[in-house]
């Protein structure tokens, strides 16, 4: 098995067990924290560039994600899948949870829809 493949599979571990975490009961959904260093499962996370990808997904939405990913393999070019999916559900995740208008299952369920768009989008 190739290192791509183990990091697309860890991605994938990655992206699922967040969004299995946030799906018991009503529970209030639960996001990653921000990591201020680099290492193979996170990226380093500054509030300025959280607040920066932030306004851009408010404007964009999941179609923000091929932007941000093109800029953090950009900036990191030997970022593994599992970091890059971190990076990204850390990004996406505090903007559904404190979405008012959804119920908590409406919030489950958007944050596996952009882990699915996420994921996809790495394994490409």
């Amino acid at each position: 098995m190739s290192s791509k493949q183990i990091g697309t599979i860890a991605a994938g571990i990655i992206a699922a067990s967040v969004v299995l975490a946030s799906s018991e009961g009503a529970k209030a959904l639960e996001c990653p924290t921000p990591h201020p260093n680099h290492s193979d499962l996170a990226l380093p996370q500054t509030q300025t560039e959280i607040r920066s990808y932030s306004k851009l997904i408010a404007a964009q939405g999941g179609r923000a994600i091929p932007t941000i990913l093109y800029g953090l393999k950009s900036r990191y070019p030997h970022a593994t899948d599992a970091a890059l999916t971190n990076f990204m559900i850390g990004l996406f995740c505090p903007l559904i949870k404190n979405n008012a208008a959804l119920s908590e299952e409406q919030k489950r369920r958007a944050l596996k829809v952009i882990a699915k768009k996420i994921y996809a989008r790495i394994a490409e």
